[in-house]
Order: C-alpha cells, then sequence, then structure tokens
C-alpha cells in the first residue's frame, strides 16, 4: 500500500465482527503491529468439514480463518473467508470489500453451491475491478479439487460467475483422527500482465496424497479459461498454457 500500512484480517469464530490490525513499515527492522480492532460485518458462522466422495471421511475446515491474503486496490481492502451457507448447509465463500480508511463494509456477497464445499479460499484484485477467488472444492460426487470464481465490477458492484473447475482432483484423503486439510492458499496478479492472474489450491493428487495446483487464468478472453501441463509429466491437462501440479506426501 502506497501508505505504508498493511492491514491483516482475523476471525472470531462465528460472529458480526471481523478483526483487523495494521503492520506499519513492514520489511524493516523498526516495523510495528497495531492493536486489533473490530469491523462490523453481517453475521457468519463456522462451515463444517468438506464432504468427500465414496464414503471417506470429510476434510478438516479451519473455517472461519482467513486462508490467504487480503487486497488492498485503491482504497479498498478485499478478503475472503469459508462460511456456513445456511440454505445449503455446504462450506462456502463470504468475501468482502471494506473501506480502507473507516473500516466500513462496501459490498460483500457468499459464493455457494449445493453440492459442494469450498476450502482454503483467497482473492486478487486487480485495478479493473476483476476479481479471482480460488478455493479447493470437494463434495460427495466431486473429489478434492482446484476451483476459482471470476468476478467483474461495474458501478461498484461485483457480480461472480459459477465456480470453474481449474483441475479434478485424484482419489481422496482419508484418515483416521484429524483428517488434515489445508490451511492456506493463494490467488495473485502476474506481474507483467494485470488481466492474468495465477491461483495456487490444494487438490489430491492420488489417494492420500495432496497436491498443489498452479493455474493461470485469462480473465481478457471471451470467458475465463484454465490451461496447461503437469510438471513432470509433459502431457497436456487443458488446452495451451501453464497449468502446474506440484505433488507432495500426505501431511495428516
Amino acid at each position: 500500500p502506497s501508505d505504508g500500512v498493511t492491514a491483516i484480517f482475523g476471525d472470531q469464530g462465528g460472529s458480526s465482527n471481523l478483526r483487523r490490525a495494521n503492520i506499519t513499515g513492514a520489511g524493516a527492522a523498526n516495523a510495528s503491529l497495531s492493536v486489533p480492532l473490530g469491523i462490523a460485518v453481517p453475521t457468519y458462522q463456522g462451515a463444517p468439514p468438506g464432504d468427500q466422495p465414496g464414503g471417506a471421511r470429510p476434510l478438516e475446515n479451519v473455517s472461519t480463518r482467513f486462508t490467504g491474503n487480503v487486497v488492498e486496490v485503491g482504497n479498498s481492502i478485499w478478503a475472503a473467508h469459508a462460511v456456513l451457507d445456511s440454505v445449503t448447509g455446504n462450506s462456502a465463500v463470504r468475501w468482502y470489500e471494506i473501506e480502507e480508511t473507516t473500516n466500513t463494509v462496501l459490498q460483500t456477497g457468499l459464493l455457494s453451491d449445493p453440492n459442494l464445499d469450498f476450502l482454503d479460499p483467497s482473492i486478487s484484485v486487480n485495478q479493473l475491478g476483476t476479481v479471482v477467488i480460488g478455493a479447493t472444492g470437494t463434495g460427495f460426487s466431486q473429489t478434492p479439487s482446484a476451483f476459482a470464481f471470476v468476478g467483474t465490477t461495474s458501478g461498484g458492484m461485483t457480480t461472480f460467475g459459477v465456480a470453474t473447475l481449474l483441475s479434478a482432483g485424484v482419489g481422496t484423503q482419508n484418515f483416521a483422527g484429524r483428517n488434515r486439510w489445508g490451511d492456506y492458499s493463494a490467488t495473485v496478479i502476474d506481474p507483467n500482465n494485470p488481466t492474468v492472474f495465477w491461483t495456487f489450491q490444494e487438490r489430491t493428487a492420488g489417494d492420500n496424497t495432496w497436491g498443489v495446483q498452479v493455474t493461470q487464468i485469462f480473465t481478457q478472453l471471451p470467458a475465463p479459461v484454465a490451461i496447461g501441463f503437469d510438471v513432470g509429466r509433459d502431457s497436456l491437462t487443458g488446452g495451451d498454457g501453464n497449468d502446474v501440479l506440484i505433488a507432495g506426501p500426505n501431511h495428516d
């Protein structure tokens, strides 16, 4: 941010408030952290674990934690976290645009699907008002997979399309005790082109094996497109572009 103040957000586990603190002088030896203050928002509740196919145990959900960075564009702060959709009973994405100086909510919305739980969302926004939110999506008929929502802003109102499947997970994760998932994801703007976004989302890469899907999203095409190849496989997983799966051993 141009004022040298970096905002960090926290939740209250289900409330009508968020918590905000400011880091002043981030990256310097004398950086300081302010006392947290409350931001009034619509009431939210913690979401359930993420369902999986085939009788696999649900994935742990760290809702309502903020699992990605908040983003400041102009005089607005944008943020997203997983919350309960009281209509479907699923885990959904609540997003916010908050006025930076007054902490007033300018707009907020809920992104949900009756057949999916969305976990660990992250958000990015460009100067054109294009918004991309990435998350893991999982359900009784969907292995844990990488998804994204793309929104456009006109007249101060942001409208999102339906969730786009970026890369389907392979297998499920099924462990006794804590069926650990997450806790973080990231969505960023390409440094060379503000209409191109990259999102980094966890998905299954085999039974009891996690992977991080890295996907390039072009927002100036007629429809958002996620395309590319898998690292180490030299084979296309989409059309043509850059789409990388980084797989690793399970975490529990």
